[in-house]
């Protein structure tokens, strides 16, 4: 089996948005916990990954975006799972920010925000869910 993962890299005037996952989403153990990471998550049955990717930051963030390109992309097999798990990573823009939005932070998966603007604001890479890492330096060795 195959699983599609869209996520978003979003600039903003304060930095690139990062959000930490909770220990738990709905009652069970969370991959990667307490580790920062982009919003996204998986793509629905018959839903284009981009439209993914918008549909999830705005379930996280509050945010609606626009998407300008594809970022990064990678996959992994999962043995466990008998999965492998592909990722689409893209960079977006926030639409109206100052208007017409308002940012709130879906605390069911996610419990904290930052945003970050050099490789000195991320402190230990090690709390980074692994992509983020190589998503941000397609975009930051520019």
């Amino acid at each position: 089996m195959t699983q599609l993962i869209a996520h978003l890299m979003v600039p903003t005037e304060q930095g690139i948005l990062l959000l930490r996952r909770t220990a738990f989403e709905r009652g069970k153990s969370n991959v990667f916990p307490h580790y920062w990471d982009f919003p996204g998550g998986l793509v629905q049955p018959h839903e284009f990954p981009r439209d993914a990717a918008i549909r999830e930051c705005y379930e996280e963030t509050g945010l609606t975006v626009i998407i300008r390109r594809i970022v990064a992309e990678d996959s992994h097999l999962d043995l466990h799972q008998g999965t492998v798990f592909t990722r689409l990573v893209y960079l977006a823009e926030v639409v109206n920010l100052s208007h017409d939005q308002r940012f709130h932070l879906n605390l069911a998966e996610h419990d904290r925000v930052r945003f970050v603007t050099t490789w000195s604001d991320l402190g230990n890479p090690s709390s980074l869910v692994p992509y983020v890492v190589a998503a941000l330096n397609e975009i930051w060795r520019n």
